[in-house]
This record gives structure tokens, sequence and C-alpha cells, in this order.
């Protein structure tokens, strides 16, 4: 029995290097790509756009788990809900379901050339700004 256990940990050691080893490999990929999408102007200010969108989405989901907190109510099971029966490495990974909902729901249909927001969610000018379709 002392063996078995002693070869599965040695595996799961194993495994762990490996994984470990590619993602370094991963970040050393990605931070190239990353220089590239820099280096290449045309391509940058896309590379630009996203990130900022990440960013924001991010900021959206901090703001929309503090205020689901306060509210008391139930964040694991609104994380089920979104993604049932996933595992999370770590209870703050959990933000990651609200950020995959957030762009699933806002990037649904996106690959349609006309991809639009239904009307009920245009915006409403400022005050001072006309708007031609409203006096009509």
């Amino acid at each position: 029995m002392g063996k078995k256990l002693e070869f599965y940990l040695r595996f799961k050691e194993s495994e762990i290097t490996f994984l470990a080893e590619k993602l370094k490999e991963s970040k050393r990929d990605s931070r190239l790509l990353e220089k590239r999408l820099r280096l290449n102007s045309s391509e940058s200010g896309q590379y630009s756009l996203s990130m900022h969108t990440v960013r924001t989405i991010r900021s959206f989901v901090k703001v929309v788990i503090n205020v689901t907190r306060s509210a008391g109510w139930n964040l694991d099971l609104a994380v089920n809900m979104i993604h049932p029966g996933m595992e999370y490495w770590k209870p703050e990974h959990k933000c990651f379901a609200f950020e995959s909902f957030v762009c699933r729901e806002m990037f649904d249909n996106f690959h349609h050339p006309n991809f639009s927001l239904p009307n009920k969610y245009e915006c409403i000018p400022l005050t001072g700004h006309k708007n031609k379709n409203r006096n009509k």
C-alpha cells in the first residue's frame, strides 16, 4: 500500500512539473504575441481596444460581485447557475464565471455581419443634443 501511494505521489509531482513548464511556455508565447501586436501599428489599436474591453468587463464584474454580496445573495449558487458542476482551483476564481457570462451575453451573435443592439438598448443622447428620430 505504501509503495502505491509513493508511486502516485511521484506521478502527481511529475505531472505538476510538466504543467508548470507548459504554463511557463504559454506565458512566454503570450508575451511574444503581445510584443508582435504592439509592433504592428495596424493591430495595436485593436489590441489596446481588446485590453480596454477586458479591463472594463473585469471592473464591471467586480462591482456586480460586490453588490451581489452586499445584497446577501448566494454567489456560489449564482456561479453554479452560470457553469453547473464547474470546480474552481481557488474560491476567488469564481469571478471568471461572471466574466464569461458577461462576455457571452455581450458578444452573443457578434459573428453575424449585421450584429447590433436591439432598439430598446440604443443610447439616449445627452441633454442639449438633438435626436432627429425622437422628434418624429
